[in-house]
Parts: structure tokens; C-alpha cells; sequence
């Protein structure tokens, strides 16, 4: 009889539901990547390369012209020149 109750009071395992787990990692694995392109977004963009020095001597025979006449607002609202 002893051994009855001793079988009847162990508790058994917790079992935890594998569609569970696979909602928990799914959930962690979003809120770290969105975290990450939070932080990525914050970021300060690095600086352009300097130019070498055939390019500093190639700048002075660029011209900008017409620029009014090629500038269109695309479907976000940011003017694009071509």
C-alpha cells in the first residue's frame, strides 16, 4: 500500500505544446529583428568616400543644366532629377 500512495504523489512532467514553442520563437525571432532594424535605422550614415585626385580634376568640367526642366516628383513625394 505504501508503494500506491508513493506512485500517486509523484506530479509528472509538464509537458508544453510544440505549437507553443514554435509561437514562442517565432514571436522572439520577430521582436529581434525588428529591434535590430530599429537600432540599424538610427544610425548615422557614413561618410562619402573623399575623391582621389583625377576626380577633383575631372569636377570643374561638370555643369549642372537645366536642372528645373528634369526634375519630377515621384509616387513618395521626393524629387527626382534625371
Amino acid at each position: 500500500m505504501a508503494a500506491g500512495k508513493a506512485a500517486a504523489s509523484e506530479k509528472q512532467p509538464v509537458s508544453i505544446p510544440p505549437a507553443a514553442i514554435v509561437i514562442a520563437v517565432v514571436l522572439v525571432l520577430g521582436l529581434g529583428g525588428f529591434w535590430y532594424l530599429s537600432q540599424a535605422a538610427h544610425r548615422p550614415a557614413p561618410p562619402p568616400p573623399p575623391l582621389t585626385g583625377p576626380a577633383k580634376a575631372y569636377v570643374k568640367y561638370l555643369q549642372l543644366s537645366d536642372v528645373d526642366k528634369s526634375a519630377n516628383v515621384n509616387y513618395m513625394k521626393q524629387m527626382v532629377l534625371e
